[in-house]
């Protein structure tokens, strides 16, 4: 029986992947990744750039 699974249930099951700060280099000079790529490389991992002027602060 075939059954249909979800994203979610794949990327579960994906190993998580690190980059080296060496890798990150290496994709922006080989135009991977380009300043319209809004993410930063953080602890291993790329994550998307807190826009300038939001506040990360609750009242």
């Amino acid at each position: 029986m075939t059954r249909i699974i979800s994203e979610a249930e794949i990327m579960a099951r994906l190993p998580d992947f690190y980059w080296s700060l060496e890798r990150y280099h290496a994709a922006i000079k080989a135009g991977v990744l380009t300043e319209n790529d809004k993410v930063e490389l953080l602890f291993g991992k790329l994550v998307p750039k807190m826009p300038i002027g939001v506040s990360t602060v609750r009242p």
